[in-house]
Formats: C-alpha cells, structure tokens, sequence
C-alpha cells in the first residue's frame, strides 16, 4: 500500500507544486545533499513499518544510503494505539544522540510486541549501553512531544494527492 502511494507522488509531482516542508530536524541518515531523498512517514507501531524496516530497508541502506546516493528521512507519526509512547521514547534517544534513535528502531522492529509496551520500552533503553539513562528519563517526564506529532501528521497530510483515478 505504502508502495503504491509513493509511486503515485513521484508521478504526479510535475502536475503540482513543490511541497514546502523544513525537514531539518527530522531523523536522518546518509548523504545530506544527495540528488535522491527518501522521505518515509513511519507510525512504530504499524505492522508494515515493522515490514519494512526489518526486511526493505537494510537492502536500501546498504546500496543507496551508505553509499551516499540517497538520503534517508524518517518522518514518525503517531496514529495507532501506543504509538505516543514508542515514538516519544525514539525522539527522546534522537535528542540525546542521532545514532539512538536508529539503534532504538533496529531493536524495537525486531522485538515490536503488542503487550506490555512500557516494560518493553524500558528493557529495550536498558540494554542500550550509551544511552545516558539520566537525560533519557529526564526527556520522557519532561517533553511534550505532541507539537511535532501534529506538524509531522499535516506534513503527511500534504502528501495525500486528492481524487486521483487509477487506471483500471
């Protein structure tokens, strides 16, 4: 599905202006000023996020990413249930170092359960070695995340491409 929606943008970009989005301060990897951008809106919690992450994109990484073709933007949004909680905690690790946050969504993929969320969080950041536990805890009780929340779900509301037909 996600699939279709991407090829669908990329299509019909020359029949409608540029979105203009400041993606500055959304997690990111690769190449900053590679001619290709990838920009994935991504709910942790989503089944097919899970998918994607553990099986599409370290194909993606290794040939296009490392090796500066692309850059990589990951745009979380929060829409499922629990999604607040495992998103706040990515962003509280992207704070703290850029690299967290991506170790976090490696380790977080492979074990994505759908019980038990909070110990599960908790476990996870415990075995993070450089994470600093102090700052961490301090962000999570601290910030209020939802301001970022809101302008990602509009930025991917701005994606959405109105009363296109499909081909049959």
């Amino acid at each position: 599905i996600f699939i279709v929606g991407l090829v669908a943008a990329f299509t019909l970009r020359e029949t409608r202006p540029p979105l203009e989005m400041d993606l500055s301060t959304q997690p990111m990897l690769g190449n900053y000023n590679a001619n290709v951008e990838i920009i994935l809106f991504e709910d942790l919690m989503c089944d097919e996020c899970q998918y994607f992450f553990n099986d599409v994109f370290p194909k993606l990484n290794e040939q296009y990413i490392k090796t500066g073709i692309v850059s990589f933007k990951l745009i979380p949004i929060v829409f499922l249930p629990q999604s607040k909680k495992v998103t706040s905690t990515a962003l509280c690790l992207y704070e703290q170092n850029h690299i967290l946050f991506w170790q976090f969504l490696h380790l977080w993929f492979k074990s994505k359960p759908t019980f038990y969320i909070d110990s599960t969080l908790s476990e996870l950041v415990k075995s993070m070695p450089h994470v600093n536990k102090a700052t961490y805890n301090t962000c999570l009780e601290n910030t209020n995340f939802d301001p970022i929340f809101e302008k990602n779900i509009h930025f991917a509301e701005k994606m959405v491409i109105p009363d296109v037909e499909v081909p049959a």
